[in-house]
């Protein structure tokens, strides 16, 4: 679903691939527990060796917005299409609906 969402809504190259059970990710434990979640990353995190082809500045104490030289830097404009790819994952789990009308605002939710 991911891949779909992302090919649709951002502005930037997309890859998908899935994770393996041994990987550890904040996402792991939603789709365990049957949640819907996704993983996006800013590279592939299965090249290479841990953390993969990351910027090297992630988690770490230079994993900062202000940071602009050779080796890493933090992009406003990539992060805005990070941000796309989340609302419309939020807005597709959600169900929403373009024929929705004023009138379905006033219905009761049966939760």
């Amino acid at each position: 679903m991911g891949g779909e969402l992302a090919k649709e809504y951002v502005d930037i190259p997309v890859n998908t691939s899935s994770l393996g059970a041994g990987t550890r990710s904040d996402y792991m434990s939603w789709t365990q527990g049957g949640n819907p979640a996704a993983f996006a990353a800013d590279r592939d995190p299965l090249t290479g060796v841990f953390p993969g082809d990351f910027d090297g500045y992630i988690h770490t104490n230079k994993d900062k917005m202000d940071i602009d030289d050779e080796t890493g830097y933090f992009s406003l404009e990539h992060m805005l299409e990070f941000s796309k790819l989340a609302v419309a994952f939020a807005v597709e789990q959600a169900g929403w609906s373009d024929k929705h009308t004023r009138g379905d605002d006033n219905k009761k939710l049966a939760w």
